[in-house]
């Protein structure tokens, strides 16, 4: 079993095909034995949707595409799937 770590992010105004596309993704991936976790940008309607559908989701306070190096120590994900607009 893997652990991954998905990070999105998802408002009105950048559209929520991102989380939706990635809790599809983690709900594969979770099927097939996997521990799935999620990274989103704190108070926001992907992290509502996230945490509504019951998934672990894992709340940033600033919008940067990397997680966190606490959270990536805390998760110790394998894999680290990034689904985000306007990446370097």
């Amino acid at each position: 079993m893997s652990a991954i770590l998905v990070r999105a992010d998802g408002d009105p105004a950048r559209g929520l095909g991102h989380v939706f596309r990635m809790r599809a993704l983690g709900d594969a991936l979770a099927a097939r034995g996997h521990r799935v976790t999620y990274a989103t940008r704190r108070a926001t309607t992907g992290e509502t949707v996230l945490s509504e559908a019951g998934r672990t989701v894992h709340p940033l306070d600033d919008a940067t595409v990397a997680p966190p190096p606490g959270l990536l120590a805390e998760t110790a994900p394998d894999l680290l799937v990034l689904d985000l607009l306007d990446t370097q």
